[in-house]
């Protein structure tokens, strides 16, 4: 089935990444189809040990302490693709006035 994908997509433009995708799609389908007919698990009387009330609070505490951090990050990931973004739309107004 991979040597199949490898040939179809060996000529395209996206080539290996387009392969990649499919074989994790192809991945994720067997995982499915043979989980679905495993037989159940019986989890009753285990105790983890956490409530969500514990994750929630602990995540929460997380993104206060680094939450200028986390700002930062995104900032600098987004910021050039925003900038990109009003320029082009700055361009196509004034290409359209023309």
């Amino acid at each position: 089935m991979f040597k199949m994908l490898k040939q179809k997509f060996a000529g395209s433009k996206l080539g290996m990444k387009t392969l990649g995708v499919s074989g994790a799609a192809l991945a994720v389908m067997a995982l499915t189809a043979g989980s679905a007919m495993a037989a159940p698990i019986d989890f009753t009387g285990t105790d983890l040990g956490i409530t969500t009330t514990d994750l929630t609070t602990s995540s929460t505490s997380y993104v206060k302490l680094y939450g200028p951090f986390i700002l930062l990050v995104l900032a600098l990931i987004f910021a050039p693709r925003l900038i990109d973004f009003l320029f082009y739309i700055i361009g196509k107004a004034r290409r359209t006035k023309s």
